[in-house]
């Protein structure tokens, strides 16, 4: 039998329920203290009917037990006091994310959790606090750790001084007042909930001086030559190419700040024309919050150097590298992952469970790529019983890729553990895939299977590299027709002798369901990108997971078996529903499979149109290029997504909502964005450019390196490609090359010349 975690209260009954340490002060000076063993769920009518006629005279509470030392005043309340913490208190105050937004934050991540309003909250401008219950008391040095947890969930938004270790709170409400609310959520406790830790924001720090939210009207003030540097800047950003953007936000965002100072243009008409420059490009950014961040930074601070207009350095066009469409396509310096923000680890129900299952009982927790493979595991088991209105079905294909060692292969193997107890191993495939023929074989056994492929870098470069061999080429063929024909009729190739005694008959297939999740190095996947092609159209259909931290900190794996309520829900996808037929529940690939339709609510069908817009339009723009295969995958990844997250939540009488689809769009956008940039980095339009493409990825990894170096590393070419392309790299700032001083008194040839990432990124 698997142990119950800590994080567990006993058995029936919830968090909320935890009995916990919580002391009380009567006012602000703490001179005395009251405390009791209570748990959030008793503590509830104290919040609700605790009155008082001013906020001055409320009560004041903290999870946390206290000793008898006190500070020169005579507080009780202080850091140095505190003994044990037994539940998490976090403020917020920032006046925009409502009650009920809160509520489905901390509903999403299935944290238990108490939230009430403070005594200045209004509905149009809220404010408040959460009380989150600990499963056992932890130092008080851990609190901060679990702070950022839940400011994670918020994305940085609570207050800074809920990181204060002895930080109390009033709770109650003022007399007369009807805007107070106390809301229960029920969850489990927070720090049984590892994966936060990926996208945990720590305390905040000082918040520089506030921008316009809103353009000002313009009051006359300012000269007409400011008024066109202004124009001239926000057209240059406006215009900005890929690997340009962020200097050309931040010189001209600076450079306006500066004219602002000197009073030769409004500071709102500024600030509002900058940001609409940027809103037209924002969409082409790798990091669009960081886009942002560097406009208000540099606005800010240029306000702080008042300058003259200046026309704009306009570099003479003789003066432009031959090199420069190339150079254009490469990065500047070091590479990270896109970060992964905590609204994508929204996940309720049995996805959320498993990926928590995994989190724990790994000893490198990587909950990126348990979602992916939670993504994938649901995606089988809910085959051909669910599809969207628009006749989408729950089949996709994802990918892990995370560097060797860093535990990419622990969720394929609770894949196969949990399928296999819920009575579900028939939807397992094979861990590789030798044909396109082995495919139909697999779906023809059973029309629903979840492929899973080791090293899935090196079978793809079988598949689509240059050299791949004719049934490894039908496999790409296959994977795509599939793709989209989940809902379908499934025609078998013919052959010509299909008698039953010595031929192939052929084999059709009503709505096959192939689901595929694959892990890989970086490096093996990027190798096989090189020589693939992207307009095929295969890794078009791939969702992406690449891990923000390859090597996470290592923990003592929780030996637990797989949750109940995981097994229940993978059992209640898999069976028919109420209205199949009685050929449907066969699960056979000669029967037709009548799904249940999913409804989806308003809210979600207007977030699907608006990205259905927004990929057409993003289509248009990039006409002609491989770009345009891969876009045209947003809304209908997304929205397999979305009934992924349904489903999961509700097997029996799933819904998508408005959280659904925007859950299912954040997925699909990141992983989309993400294969869009590597692709850029390491796919080339040409010889010269795939040279180019080689030397930085190794300069970057191994850089200071000589030339002799690069040659052993892989950087086998000819010797005047070899110059030329280092040449071209020095001149356009994306590599250094520095000659080592001779050590005094040496002799002989001087050092080699050595490269290394330019100063530039």
């Amino acid at each position: 039998m698997a142990s119950r975690r800590k994080s567990e209260p006993p058995k029936g009954k919830s968090a909320l329920d935890i009995p916990l340490a919580v002391t009380f002060f009567r006012d602000f000076s703490a001179s005395s203290k009251q405390e009791a063993e209570i748990s959030l769920r008793d503590l509830i009518p104290r919040l609700t009917d605790t009155t008082a006629p001013e906020k001055a005279a409320l009560p004041w509470l903290k999870l946390a037990r206290f000793g008898d030392d006190r500070t020169a005043a005579g507080s009780l309340r202080h850091n140095a006091n505190m003994i044990t913490v037994s539940g998490i208190e976090a403020d917020y105050d920032g006046q925009s994310i409502t009650v009920e937004r809160a509520r489905q934050i901390l509903t999403g991540a299935n944290l238990a959790a108490i939230i009430y309003t403070s005594p200045s909250h209004t509905q149009a401008a809220p404010r408040w606090r959460i009380l989150c219950p600990l499963s056992h008391p932890i130092a008080p040095g851990d609190r901060a750790g679990m702070v950022a947890r839940l400011n994670g969930l918020f994305v940085g938004a609570l207050a800074g001084e809920s990181f204060t270790a002895s930080q109390a709170y009033y709770y109650g409400r003022l007399e007369g007042s009807e805007a107070h609310q106390v809301v229960a959520i029920e969850g489990r406790a927070i720090d049984g909930a590892l994966e936060l830790d990926a996208a945990a924001v720590g305390k905040p720090k000082a918040a520089p001086a506030p921008l316009p939210s809103r353009p000002r009207p313009a009051t006359g003030e300012g000269s007409a030559l400011g008024r066109a540097a202004l124009a001239e800047r926000c057209d240059a950003i406006r215009q900005a190419g890929e690997g340009a953007k962020h200097a050309t936000i931040n010189a001209s965002a600076y450079a306006i700040g500066g004219l602002v100072a000197s009073g030769d243009i409004p500071e709102g008409e500024a600030w509002g024309e900058l940001e609409a420059a940027l809103g037209a490009i924002l969409h082409r950014c790798k990091d669009q919050r960081h886009a942002q961040k560097t406009l208000a930074k540099a606005f800010r601070e240029g306000m702080g150097k008042p300058q003259s207009p200046a026309p704009m350095p306009v570099t003479p066009p003789d003066e432009i590298h031959p090199a420069a469409p190339y150079l254009a396509k490469l990065t500047r310096g070091t590479v990270k992952p896109l970060p992964v923000g905590a609204d994508l680890f929204d996940v309720p129900g049995a996805l959320g469970e498993f990926v928590a299952w995994c989190n724990a009982t790994s000893i490198s927790p990587q909950p990126f790529l348990a979602l992916a493979a939670g993504i994938t595991m649901i995606g089988a088991a809910a085959g051909r019983r669910y599809q969207t209105t628009t006749r989408l079905r729950t089949n996709i294909y994802a990918v892990g890729v995370a560097d060797s060692g860093a535990g990419k292969d622990h969720a394929r193997k609770l894949i196969r553990r949990a399928m296999h107890e819920a009575g579900l191993a028939q939807y397992l495939g094979g861990s590789d895939i030798a044909s396109g023929a082995a495919i139909r074989t697999a779906l023809t056994r059973h029309p629903a299977q979840l492929f899973q492929i080791d090293e899935f870098g090196d079978w793809l470069r079988e598949v689509l590299g240059e050299k791949a061999s004719t049934h490894k080429k039908q496999i790409a063929a296959i994977l795509k027709e599939l793709y989209s024909s989940a809902a379908e009729f499934w025609a078998g190739a013919e052959y010509s002798d299909q008698t039953a005694r010595s031929g192939r008959p052929r084999m059709d297939i009503i709505e096959p369901h192939a689901v595929l999740y694959g892990t890989t190095t970086p490096g093996q996947l990027w190798a096989a990108l090189q020589g693939a092609s992207m307009h095929d159209g295969l890794m078009a259909r791939v969702l992406l997971f690449v891990s923000p931290v390859s090597y996470p900190d290592e923990q003592e794996p929780a030996m637990l078996d797989p949750p109940p309520g995981l097994l229940a829900a993978l059992k209640a996808m898999a069976a028919p529903h109420a209205g199949a037929g009685n050929l449907a529940g066969t699960m056979a690939a000669s029967a037709g499979a009548d799904p249940l339709t999913v409804p989806e609510t308003s809210a979600a069908e207007a977030i699907r149109k608006a990205m259905r817009a927004e990929q057409l339009q993003r289509q248009r723009e990039n006409a002609g290029t491989y770009i345009t295969a891969i876009a045209a995958r947003l809304a209908e990844n997304a929205m397999k997504l979305a009934l992924i997250r349904a489903i999961s939540r509700d097997p029996a009488d799933p819904v998508i909502d408005g959280p659904d689809v925007a859950w299912g769009r954040a997925v699909a956008s990141h992983c989309m964005e993400t294969l869009l940039r590597e692709a850029g980095r390491h796919i080339a339009d040409s010889d010269f450019q795939a040279k180019m493409n080689r030397a930085m990825e190794l300069i970057r990894q191994h850089g200071p390196i000589t030339e002799r170096e690069l040659i052993r590393r892989g950087f086998r070419y000819p010797s005047r490609d070899r110059e030329e392309v280092l040449k071209t790299l020095v001149e356009g700032g994306f590599a250094i090359a520095e000659q080592p001083a001779r050590p005094p008194g040496q002799a002989g040839r001087p050092p080699a010349i050595q490269y290394s990432v330019g100063t530039s990124s």
